[in-house]
């Protein structure tokens, strides 16, 4: 029997990748580097928004590069709902699976107030519990952060 399921984010249950692309070609023209096609920023996704950046940008000036990375998170910090949309039927999934008293999470490499903003737009009173990366966790594919989740829906 199925007492709970964890979902990814993104390109799990929303298609955020035109406002990760967004913020990402943002902060490159905003300090000279040329745009990319969104398919190119989006075969960056997966471990982080700060290895997003930095696969996209490739600088290794780290003061350059923390400031692409601050206009990165400025810009998506305001944008990051402009154009992200929950897959088709997710949430119609997502309410029968709660229906059957199964447990729901979401464990993310993305910065945990991006995920939790997100969430609360677009899935209210639907998780269990929420979680993107936060100090002293380690990432996917790393355990802690899965290890936390299962913790606390026990």
């Amino acid at each position: 029997m199925i007492k709970g399921i964890i979902f990814d984010l993104d390109g799990t249950l929303l298609d955020t990748s035109h406002d990760l692309s967004n913020a990402v070609n943002y902060a490159l023209k905003n300090n000279g580097f040329k745009e990319l096609d969104i398919k190119e920023v989006i075969s960056n996704t997966g471990n982080g928004v700060k290895n997003l950046v930095k696969n996209c940008c490739m600088v290794e000036d780290d003061a350059l590069f923390n400031k692409i990375f601050d206009d990165f998170n400025s810009f998506y910090s305001l944008h990051s709902k402009d154009f992200t949309v929950p897959y088709i039927n997710v949430l119609d999934i997502l309410k029968t699976l709660k229906s059957k008293n199964i447990k729901l999470a979401v464990v993310s490499n993305k910065k945990d107030p991006f995920v939790q903003s997100i969430i609360n737009h677009y899935f209210e009173r639907i998780f269990d519990f929420v979680t993107g990366e936060r100090e002293g966790f380690k990432r996917k594919p790393e355990k802690d952060l899965i290890d936390l989740c299962l913790n606390n829906l026990k």
